[in-house]
């Protein structure tokens, strides 16, 4: 099963929808990957290699929808707007913006557009009276090339590179049965080959992705990724890395320098104070996430039980105070290396 045919968030703005469900991930924008944006917009700007600077090309890849790929934009267009002043930049100095919301075809980029719409941010204007930044879309995996070489300065990518472009075909023993058989997650219970066989597609995938935005991203050019590790974890075509990994994978695939690592750990259960509200909540973050994978091997209907099941299983673990799978955020920014 190819993740490209197949993924896409719970489409549209109603109540189990990604656009709706999705405001965690944008709280870790807001407060660790802000103020990381900006300091790389300054390097960028303030690089005089890098000038004259007519456009500045930015990619948010796997952008999904809802708030996050909005304040994407918000943040980089007034972070560039205040240090070109800050660097006293005038006229032609000034560098447009154009964005590039990418993501799998399957995702909803009418809904995607009409927030960007509804938000007036491609009304503003910079110190010259143009527009201060063009958004346009570009579907397609990131797991290949999107962009001419040598063409994006900045490049950013929030809770995607998890996905896997597959699942792992080595998941089965000599006979055929599966090693996995009875789960639907891959954990420490699993069997070492299972586990082993999910690093291996995730190692070949991220080094594809390296390589990929190598030849895109300019000399000096920037990347900013926010990747999920979870100690128990839904398992289709998903593998969250230790920042370990990522650091051995980066290293040696060659191309970047790591900037800035980080774990963050996100404490999303004592900002839950109400079972009944907490499980409803995290209940519609899980189907709004994995709908369109569950629907694909079970059927759409199962949803209607499932839903219910999964609500109770949560509500009855945040009653009983049972310890949560940790969750953290491992955050990297990378820089291309001069060629």
């Amino acid at each position: 099963m190819e993740t490209m045919n197949i993924l896409h968030m719970t489409k549209g703005d109603g109540e189990f929808s990604y656009s709706h469900n999705s405001n965690s991930q944008n709280r870790v924008f807001s407060y660790v990957i802000k103020p990381l944006l900006e300091s790389s917009v300054k390097s960028i700007l303030s690089n005089e290699e890098m000038r004259p600077m007519k456009v500045m090309n930015v990619a948010d890849l796997g952008c999904g929808v809802g708030p996050t790929p909005v304040s994407l934009i918000s943040t980089v267009t007034r972070t560039v707007h205040n240090i070109c002043r800050e660097l006293e930049f005038n006229g032609d100095d000034i560098p447009q913006l154009r964005i590039f919301m990418s993501d799998l075809p399957s995702n909803d980029f009418n809904l995607l557009f009409k927030e960007v719409i509804d938000g007036q941010l491609h009304d503003e204007l910079n110190e010259n009276g143009k527009p201060s930044c063009f958004v346009m879309g570009a579907p397609g995996s990131f797991y290949g090339r999107l962009f001419p070489c040598n063409s994006l300065q900045l490049v950013f990518s929030n809770y995607a590179i998890h996905w896997l472009s597959q699942v792992p075909r080595d998941l089965y023993d000599e006979v055929g049965v599966p090693m996995n058989k009875g789960k639907i997650v891959a954990s420490d219970t699993s069997h070492p080959q299972v586990l082993e066989a999910y690093y291996d597609q995730f190692q070949q995938d991220f080094t594809k992705f390296l390589k990929c935005r190598s030849n895109e991203v300019v000399a000096n050019g920037y990347m900013g990724i926010i990747e999920e590790e979870k100690l128990d974890t839904f398992n289709l075509p998903v593998y969250f890395p230790c920042k370990e990994e990522i650091k051995e994978i980066v290293s040696k695939e060659g191309s970047f320098a790591i900037e800035h690592l980080e774990v963050v750990y996100d404490d999303v259960q004592n900002e839950i104070k109400n079972a009944e509200l907490g499980a409803e909540f995290l209940a519609k973050v899980a189907r709004s996430i994995n709908e369109s994978l569950i629907s694909y091997h079970f059927g759409a209907h199962v949803w209607d039980d499932l839903y219910d099941v999964l609500y109770k299983v949560i509500f009855n673990n945040l009653e009983a105070d049972v310890d949560p799978s940790d969750i953290f955020n491992i955050v990297i920014v990378l820089r291309k290396k001069d060629d």
